[in-house]
């Protein structure tokens, strides 16, 4: 990941993720095909109901789940950061970035597919035995492209290949954009004092990124039940950060005089989401510190109690811009 992240993007990341792209249309297809000819039916259990076994509500914790392959906060940030970066021309925003949504929502169809096929014992004993999901996902598939004539062992060891060479490139990709946050935010607390634009960036890559990249450790190599808790909050903080992405595309619309609304409709409706689930988030772990010490919410409660505090920040920030904007054009 530190190499990734600081070496140029046509080194690494264009040349492999080109390669990587192969991998991702075969899987595709054949997971596409192999629906069609397995014909599988739906095992799992529906859903009944507004709460579900472990006690958390159907709204909004549904939506902050399934919703990363339609709108996702992390995705801006690739959007902005290496994608926009990458492209000839305007003309293919289009094309690359809606096109990407639908083929990830595709292969999201997929994943769901593989798995509620499944019966709940079937599924029980799999995680008895320490499947992990992208296991049971290439497992799923592999078993469906068995109907016309590949080997399921061969088709599991290429799915989890495929999906292995798309968790490297999340992995490394995040890093690269963590180190972007970081140093903008180290100029925002200490602006250079230079006025010329080709002086202003003068932070160490390399610093900047071995700071990402000890953090990380620390999670890795330190307390995993932290990083666990952690990772639980991943969805409200995705869906809530492309909320503010919106926000800030709804006020570059309004100063250039076009239909913010159309930007700043959707995101009250993630706003509210995301929020909610952040708020559950932030009192559940409250109730677990207090029934079972800090360490069993201390790190959700704290968490979600910094990603509200952004929340409202951010939207105060927003709506003065905004009001600002409306006053000017008086």
């Amino acid at each position: 990941c530190f190499l990734a992240s600081t070496l140029p993007v046509w080194m690494l990341l264009q040349p492999r993720d080109y390669l990587n792209s192969y991998l991702l249309y075969v899987m595709v297809v054949l997971g596409f095909l192999g629906v069609l000819f397995a014909a599988p039916s739906i095992e799992i259990p529906a859903f009944v109901g507004f709460e579900s076994q472990s006690g958390k509500s159907l709204v909004p914790f549904l939506f902050v789940t399934v919703a990363c392959g339609a709108c996702s906060g992390f995705h801006a940030l690739v959007a902005s950061g290496t994608t926009s970066k990458q492209l000839d021309s305007e003309r293919h925003i289009r094309p690359v970035a809606y096109g990407g949504m639908l083929l990830e929502g595709l292969l999201a169809i997929l994943a769901l597919v593989s798995v509620a096929y499944l019966s709940p014992s079937v599924l029980a004993e799999k995680n008895a035995a320490g499947h992990t999901p992208v296991m049971l996902f290439a497992s799923g598939v592999a078993s469906f492209c068995a109907r016309f004539g590949i080997p399921t062992e061969t088709a599991e060891v290429f799915f989890s290949l495929a999906i292995a060479a798309f968790l490297m490139t999340s992995v490394d990709t995040a890093t690269r954009l963590a180190r972007f946050i970081f140093e903008e935010l180290v100029q925002a607390v200490k602006p250079p004092a230079q006025t010329n634009p080709a002086k202003t960036r003068r932070i160490n890559m390399y610093a900047s990124t071995s700071v990402v990249i000890a953090f990380v450790a620390l999670l890795l190599f330190g307390d995993r039940t932290l990083a666990k808790s952690l990772w639980t909050m991943f969805a409200s903080a995705n869906q809530m950060l492309a909320a503010f992405t919106l926000l800030t595309a709804g006020l570059w619309l309004c100063s250039r005089r076009r239909g913010g609304w159309i930007a700043f409709i959707p995101m009250l409706v993630m706003l509210v989401t995301s929020g909610m689930a952040v708020v559950q988030l932030f009192v559940g772990g409250v109730k677990k510190c207090a029934a079972e010490g800090f360490g069993a919410g201390g790190a959700v409660a704290t968490g979600a109690f910094v990603l509200l505090v952004l929340c409202i920040s951010l939207l105060i920030s927003g709506t003065t811009c905004f009001c600002r904007m409306m006053r000017e054009r008086k």
